[in-house]
């Protein structure tokens, strides 16, 4: 089982979305998250994405990334998201 399966850690995005929600300072923009598939930028991508699919947050997400295959992996649940584009990093 992958870490961002695990009950500890979806309970986790969901208190950190939570206070994003509160912030504000996501909503109805467009970020660019660079290491996006690293541990602290994938676990950015979930809170955001989290966000976005409980409380229409409305943030697009651009993730930046050196392993396609492995951003496929880790992301796999996004992708064809309207809110979420990965890009290689050159």
């Amino acid at each position: 089982m992958y870490y961002w399966n695990h009950s500890a850690y979806i309970e986790e995005i969901k208190r950190i979305a939570a206070r994003v929600r509160q912030s504000g300072y996501f909503q109805n923009r467009t970020v660019a998250i660079t290491g996006a598939s690293g541990m602290i930028g994938s676990e950015l991508t979930d809170v955001v994405m989290y966000a976005n699919y409980q409380w229409g947050l409305h943030c697009r997400i651009y993730a930046v990334v050196r392993n396609l295959q492995k951003a496929e992996q880790r992301f796999d649940k996004y992708l064809g998201s309207s809110y979420f584009v990965y890009a290689k990093q050159t």
